[in-house]
């Protein structure tokens, strides 16, 4: 009976004694197969995909109300003579 070990590799191992200048040689034989269990999905993780799209969009969403913001101030009409104007054509009506 003869066994195939398809999936074992070897890693030769070299060992050098200082004094008298012996070398060692000796194979060690590894499994080329990770010793991990293997993972539960191959695909994405569904709820880290709505996850990260929820964060996304509320990124997006903070960027906008920002730069409506800054246009909303560049707009925005702070002159006293003309806000004056406008108070006595209010009153002017009431």
């Amino acid at each position: 009976m003869t066994f195939t070990f398809t999936h074992l590799q070897p890693i030769l191992r070299t060992v050098s004694i200082q004094g008298d200048h012996y070398t060692l040689i000796c194979s060690i034989w590894v499994s080329s197969h990770s010793s991990r269990m293997p993972k539960k999905f191959a695909g994405e993780n569904s709820k880290a995909v709505v996850a990260r799209q929820r964060k996304e969009d509320k990124k997006q969403e903070e960027i906008m109300k920002k730069k409506k913001q800054e246009e909303d101030e560049y707009w925005r009409d702070d002159d006293k003579n003309v806000a004056r104007k406008n108070q006595r054509k209010v009153r002017l009506l009431s």
